[in-house]
């Protein structure tokens, strides 16, 4: 074709403008509601959101089991005012990331803290653009840091006055961190406030540090807040639970290194079945079969990530105890009087020319008959015993290993269901955004990205990666049920002689 390519005015002039659509979930009992999304329209109308025109999303009530959920999103649509996806100067790009970071936090927590619930995610994406072209509007951000179900958002009582916290958010080119902070900072104290006892241990230290820092985010000189942080780290650090996420110095006694892995397989085991019937390669239910909904999905990511934790919490308590244990049975295999009787028997009892000669000469004679049979006995004591040995040191070897293993098989199946989540729930390739951003998004989720691959998410590898969590868990607890049958752990803590 000759001539020149037509100009950007001669496009835009046909193209609709950009249209995205903001989704922020949370779990309420009503479902999907049509009021909501009004409401959240007219609170950024309220805003002025200069570049954008806002349009209230009509509620669609899926046609699946997902119509029961209660993990729902509240809907709002933006139309560019001036220019369309084809503008080449990326100025629609860089409208839609001032929207997202800058404009929406604080619309978002004024109106969940108005309707007294908790927002976990939100996501933002283009409606009216092609499929290659959407990566470069795709936005998402995950709230709820520290792993807690906590459906609920009210200001504490310490906290009379939130217009000072939420003009802060609209003051920083990007006021998600703040407003992951102070939700998760009014989470806690509403975890205190309903619960006798709070789950520290459940939240990853990295993710709690990011909450109460409040320098971080440039919060720390709003003195309510400031203060209320503080009070919380303190019960935070004073939890005796969070001892089990240090190594161990010393090790303990069995009853209390093994109870973390106890709690661990409680937690995880009904959790695990249900996977196990989940076709998450497929929105689809299965015939019998459990249909993965967006609320399943998100509740299986916060129990895998829940999992994880637990299990690292269990491995640095069980490991010095068995690390011990190894050292002992090594102590027992090196001493002195075992390695006396095996020498005897590997000279009298032997299948060496040596040996055959020696127990020949002695079988001659009524002594040596005597002496060739006490001989023959400390063989085969020598050999029960090695044997013992052997096969506690192997069954606890082997149980180490799955422990190592199944960290990664979690962090694994979690990355499977975020992408999943990214793709059927929040409209967006996980591949869309950059590897960076792929990083940061996984950590979100609290995975620990240095344990995967480098390669592409691949939907045909989700219901593997489901799998292998599921078998792994079912053979690790067959394994432990095993090393502590050969082992006897439990029976005594004393250290039994051979």
């Amino acid at each position: 074709m000759d001539g020149p390519p037509p100009n950007y005015d001669d496009i835009s002039s046909a193209a609709p403008k950009l249209l995205v659509r903001l989704e922020v979930w949370y779990f309420s009992s009503h479902g999907r509601c049509q009021e909501r999304n009004e409401l959240l329209a007219e609170a950024f109308e309220e805003a002025e959101p200069g570049n954008w025109n806002v349009r209230a999303v009509d509620v669609v009530e899926p046609h699946d089991d997902a119509d029961r959920d209660d993990f729902v999103p509240i809907q709002v649509d933006f139309e560019h005012r001036e220019y369309t996806n084809y503008d080449p100067n990326g100025r629609a790009q860089n409208h839609v990331r001032d929207l997202f970071r800058r404009i929406a936090p604080a619309v978002i927590f004024r109106f969940f803290l108005g309707i007294n619930r908790k927002p976990h995610t939100m996501s933002l994406f283009a409606r009216n653009v092609l499929p290659d072209h959407r990566g470069r509007y795709c936005q998402l951000f995950v709230i709820n840091k520290l792993n807690i179900r906590v459906d609920e958002l009210s200001a504490p009582p310490e906290v009379p006055d939130t217009e000072e916290i939420v003009s802060r958010f609209s003051t920083v080119d990007n006021g998600l961190s703040m407003l992951s902070q102070v939700v998760e900072i009014f989470s806690l104290y509403r975890l205190f406030q309903t619960r006798t006892k709070a789950r520290f241990s459940l939240m990853h230290a990295h993710d709690v540090e990011a909450v109460f820092n409040l320098r971080s985010t440039g919060l720390e000189d709003i003195e309510p807040l400031a203060t209320m942080a503080e009070n919380l780290r303190f019960l935070y650090e004073a939890n005796p639970g969070l001892a089990a996420t240090e190594p161990s110095v010393t090790p303990l006694e069995w009853a209390s290194a093994v109870t973390p892995f106890k709690e661990f397989q409680s937690e995880l085991s009904g959790v695990l079945d249900n996977l196990a019937k989940t076709d998450l390669s497929c929105p689809a239910k299965l015939d019998k079969g459990i249909a993965a909904t967006p609320q399943l999905l998100y509740m299986t990511g916060l129990n895998l990530r829940t999992g994880s934790i637990m299990l690292s919490r269990a491995s640095s308590l069980l490991r010095p105890y068995l690390d011990d244990q190894l050292l002992q049975y090594d102590s027992r295999t090196l001493s002195p009087r075992h390695l006396a009787i095996g020498g005897a028997a590997s000279g009298a009892g032997g299948v060496g020319t040596g040996g055959a000669i020696l127990y020949g000469t002695l079988a001659s004679t009524p002594l040596g008959w005597t002496i060739a049979a006490i001989l023959c006995v400390g063989a085969v004591a020598a050999a029960v015993a090695y044997g013992s040995v052997s096969a506690k040191v192997e069954a606890v070897k082997k149980f180490k290993q799955y422990m190592k293993d199944m960290a990664d098989v979690f962090d694994e199946a979690q990355k499977a269901v975020v992408a999943v989540i990214c793709q059927d729930v929040m409209g967006m390739e996980l591949s869309s955004f950059r590897p960076d951003e792929q990083d940061a998004i996984l950590k979100s989720f609290g995975i620990d990205v240095s344990a995967l691959g480098h390669g592409e998410y691949q939907r045909s590898l989700v219901e593997s990666s489901m799998r292998k969590a599921v078998q792994y868990h079912k053979e690790m607890r067959e394994q432990f049920e095993h090393m502590v049958e050969v082992c006897g752990f439990g029976e005594t803590d004393k250290e039994l002689s051979l």
